[in-house]
């Protein structure tokens, strides 16, 4: 009957014919023979051969692959008159069935935009995308959306795009729900919310979309748009004074426990299911999580599973986890750390290139090689690497390995300097100061001092301190003194809490607080400062 009404010209009857030949239903597969009936079809209008044919040409699925012929079929099977795609609208509204038409624009859309059959043109793929997604074509939507969202063929408008991607992610257009989470969880085009970003997130996730999935891992392990809890066990210390109260406060602290560890397990779950589809960065996250233990299990063997897998795809921060947990972790596997440290290194990697440096340094994974360690910092640091110019600069400041060349130091020192890295900063500032390669200038020291003290550097912040006590390049100001001293103290800067001590015991920038006093000489005498130690003991006795 099929193939009679077929023969007498009916085009419906032709297009199922074609997808029979088309697809191998009830007939042997014949791509040949399923574009002669799509043909057929085509030719009387029949909107559906016409956007098959298109298909067919586009993936050269039987025929050799013919992209402009396939924009043709595409173009012919979207035409519409504005009667029909008011129709078609109301139609998929109530069914929410995408029509040969609708796809039909989407995919002439997109040739436009990869310059596939057409000339690449941003602004007509927009114009497809448009014509499309008001058919509700979810996935034209998304792609509008995305077009608004960079600017491509159309004026950027964060807003827009939003609208457009949230009418996809209604549409449960998977892509879409993933960039609204992204949208929702920087506050771009709409406003900033977590909570709304894990929801869409979660769309997608449970769609199988594996970088939905990471980034829903991500906010589990952050605790953000999920119920957080800060790890912090002063809130479980407290006068007990009976079994009730033991009782109640073990009871706060296992639940306490319970939500962190289930904020870690739901990190622990999307990150595996992202990592389990090859998604490198959830298996590194992964691998980080094991080697530190955060969910409670530290495991070198299973962190290098899942820095192993990202490496192998050529993730270099992975590649650079491998090499340390071969190199200091059970497998103590020196020489393949050697060897993917070379990896990550040859990708620009900076903590890598650095490694292997110390490789060669040291001879771990590879014979002692200070000639090689010292080319390869020379050529590193050409390549722009902060921490290699400024290891260049020490070593040729201090002559190791290389000759003393001071001014030279302090060439690489600045290069360092300028990309903020603050101990080169604080280096080139001790280079000024002491005269050291350049010409003695204590404001050009003081400058660069200040500039590696707000990023923190406590040995700029102790030097800060001692400039302003003594009024060195600086107004004399000792209260300012005692604020950059307790800045470094903080950090842990030896010479720097003996200093703090000195004002307090003597009332110099803050007012006389022997109690202070003591606590600063204490810390500094705990890592072997002898004359802290000395004032620690005659503030004793005066006690």
């Amino acid at each position: 009957m099929l193939r009679e009404a077929a023969d007498q010209g009916n085009a419906v009857a032709q297009f199922k014919i074609g997808v029979c030949y088309a697809k191998g239903e009830d007939v042997p597969k014949n791509v040949v023979e399923a574009v002669k009936w799509f043909r057929k079809a085509a030719d009387q209008g029949y909107t559906g051969a016409q956007y098959y044919l298109g298909d067919i040409y586009y993936n050269g699925d039987g025929v050799e692959r013919n992209e402009a012929e396939a924009v043709n079929w595409y173009r012919k099977a979207a035409e519409l008159t504005e009667n029909e795609e008011n129709a078609q609208f109301m139609l998929h509204a109530m069914t929410g069935l995408d029509t040969f038409q609708a796809k039909a624009r989407c995919l002439i859309g997109i040739c436009y935009a990869n310059g596939r059959g057409v000339p690449k043109d941003l602004a007509e793929a927009a114009n497809w995308y448009r014509k499309a997604a008001k058919l509700g074509h979810a996935r034209a939507q998304c792609l509008l959306g995305i077009s608004y969202s960079n600017g491509w063929g159309v004026q950027k408008d964060e807003a827009e795009a939003a609208e457009w991607l949230r009418d996809a992610a209604n549409q449960e257009n998977s892509d879409a729900q993933f960039i609204l989470g992204n949208l929702y969880l920087n506050g771009i085009g709409v406003p900033k919310d977590d909570e709304k970003a894990v929801e869409w997130y979660l769309k997608a996730a449970n769609q199988g979309h594996a970088k939905a999935q990471y980034n829903l891992g991500s906010c589990y392990f952050h605790g953000r748009g999920v119920k957080e809890y800060k790890l912090d066990h002063t809130r479980f210390i407290a006068d007990i004074t009976d079994d009730e109260s033991i009782s109640e406060e073990c009871d706060n602290l296992q639940n306490y426990l319970d939500g962190v560890f289930g904020n870690m397990n739901g990190a622990l779950k999307w990150y595996r299911k992202a990592a389990e589809q090859g998604i490198s960065e959830a298996q590194n996250k992964l691998g980080y999580i094991y080697a530190q233990g955060v969910a409670g299990v530290k495991d070198w063997d299973i962190a290098c599973k899942w820095y192993r897998m990202a490496a192998d795809q050529g993730d270099a921060d992975s590649q650079y986890n491998l090499a340390r947990g071969l190199a200091y972790g059970s497998a103590n596997n020196k020489d393949e750390a050697f060897q993917w440290y070379r990896k990550a290194a040859d990708q620009g990697h900076v903590k890598s290139q650095m490694a292997l440096v110390f490789c060669y340094d040291t001879g771990s994974g590879v014979p002692e090689d200070k000639s090689e360690a010292t080319g390869l910092l020379c050529k590193f640091a050409a390549q722009g690497n902060a921490h290699a110019q400024e290891s260049l600069g020490s070593r040729l400041q201090s002559g190791l390995g290389v000759s003393k060349d001071c001014a030279q130091a302090v060439i690489w020192y600045r290069k360092a300097a300028e990309q903020g890295m603050a101990s080169a900063q604080c280096r080139l500032a001790d280079c000024y100061a002491e005269g050291a390669g350049v010409e003695y200038d204590r404001e050009e020291a003081i400058k660069w001092y200040q500039k590696a003290a707000d990023q923190g550097d406590d040995m700029a912040q102790c030097y800060l301190g001692n400039c302003y006590a003594e009024g060195l390049g600086v107004p004399k100001d000792a209260a300012e003194a005692v604020k950059w001293f307790k800045k470094a103290s903080n950090g842990g800067n030896t010479e720097a809490q003996y200093s703090l001590g000195i004002c307090y015991a003597e009332g110099v920038g803050a007012p006389k607080d022997v109690a202070e006093a003591i606590k600063w000489f204490a810390e500094a005498a705990k890592q072997g400062c002898d004359k802290a130690e000395e004032k620690l003991e005659e503030l004793n006795n005066l006690g």
